[in-house]
């Protein structure tokens, strides 16, 4: 079993936030809020895991983080200001499968 410790953060799939609105992640599905998440690049070996983030509960990873941005896990939320109300946290990542 994986273990990380990663600053957890949260987004919405806008046209604002990720240069596109389609819905479509980097695995090629498409966005589910609440359920989805992206990585940063470094991370890009979690491509289709499920994931289990302490105080948060369980997440599909199907999408990835700008390139500028390491040891980071996005949550994809329905409505900006449920995104910006979470801001960050530094939160216990376990991976699932």
């Amino acid at each position: 079993m994986h273990v990380f410790n990663l600053t957890i953060s949260a987004y919405t799939a806008s046209k604002r936030e990720c240069g596109k609105a389609d819905g479509i992640t980097a695995t090629m599905e498409h966005v589910h809020p609440g359920k989805t998440c992206a990585v940063s690049r470094d991370l890009d070996k979690l491509l289709g895991k499920k994931i289990y983030i302490a105080g948060i509960g369980t997440r599909y990873v199907n999408d990835l983080m700008a390139d500028y941005i390491h040891n980071g896990i996005d949550l994809n939320m329905k409505y900006v200001d449920s995104a910006m109300r979470f801001g960050k946290a530094k939160k216990r990542v376990l991976v699932l499968d």
